[in-house]
């Protein structure tokens, strides 16, 4: 089994007192399998990768929103051009907390979303004076800190209830991924998904590049694959089925396109997680 590594608060915040943090990562490089003591929120301003988090396996792109809760198992791999703003936060250190955990999933409520490009230039700005001011110990910096925090989780939620309801041409595009990882096990047809919603299949080829880095069958290709590596790790289906069920006829080509991007056949890595 992989070492996990351990992260302390004691290493990031400015004092014992602070309830907020912020880390960002520009350039994110690959980094190790670890958990914390702290929550965090994980906001993916640009780039690419792979998120491995608890038992699941995820493709990342820009406009991702991660809720990490403390004592969770997570790394990220693959990574391309990944820029990350990270949001570090201590529950029992927040008075507004009572109010913020209303914007923040928890239970069995999902914890990753989606935000558009225009929510991201925003939160930005946002970030930036969350930044400045949890740097600081004085008493009315840490009750900006969470204000400010507060101001950037409520944009966050409303920006996602806004898209789930208004069918504008950007909710169209983020539609775009809804599709994407409803199509794991079949064959994806963009002119059919482009009509269907009267866009052009030119400019949304060229938006979802810029906005992810990735065309949109390497996205696809690494949604299967973390689909894959996720029934690998977590049941006993054979190699030959999982392939079927994540979009490849072929069990020999998975194996080989599978290879490619984890470093190991699917048997070899479904035996690092079987318990000895």
């Amino acid at each position: 089994m992989t070492d996990i590594l351990q992260l302390s608060h004691h290493s990031y915040f400015i004092s014992e007192e602070s309830p907020i943090t912020v880390e960002r990562r520009h350039y994110q490089p690959p980094f190790p399998l670890h958990r914390h003591d702290f929550n965090e929120i994980v906001i993916i301003s640009a780039g690419n990768g792979i998120h491995f988090w608890n038992d699941e396996i995820h493709p990342i792109t820009t406009g991702n929103v991660l809720y990490i809760e403390s004592g969770d198992k997570h790394k990220y791999g693959e990574v391309d051009k990944l820029k990350l703003d990270n949001i570090l936060y201590r529950p029992e250190k927040l008075s507004l907390f009572p109010i913020m955990k209303d914007y923040i999933p928890h239970n069995n409520e999902k914890k990753s979303l989606r935000i558009n490009q225009e929510t991201l230039v925003q939160l930005q700005s946002l970030i930036s004076q969350l930044e400045i001011e949890s740097k600081k110990t004085n008493k009315s910096s840490m009750h900006l800190s969470e204000a400010i925090f507060l101001q950037i989780l409520i944009l966050i939620c409303r920006t996602h209830q806004q898209e789930n309801k208004a069918y504008s041409d950007i909710s169209k595009l983020e539609s775009l991924f809804s599709a994407l990882n409803q199509s794991i096990s079949q064959e994806f047809y963009l002119a059919d998904f482009c009509r269907q919603h009267q866009l052009a299949v030119s400019s949304v080829r060229r938006i979802f590049k810029q906005q992810t880095n990735m065309t949109i069958a390497q996205y696809l290709q690494k949604l299967r694959l973390c689909r894959a590596a996720t029934l690998l790790r977590n049941t006993s289906e054979s190699v030959a089925n999982i392939a079927i069920r994540c979009g490849y006829s072929d069990s020999n080509y998975f194996s080989s396109v599978f290879g490619k991007t984890f470093s190991c056949t699917p048997t070899e890595y479904r035996s690092r997680f079987i318990k000895k």
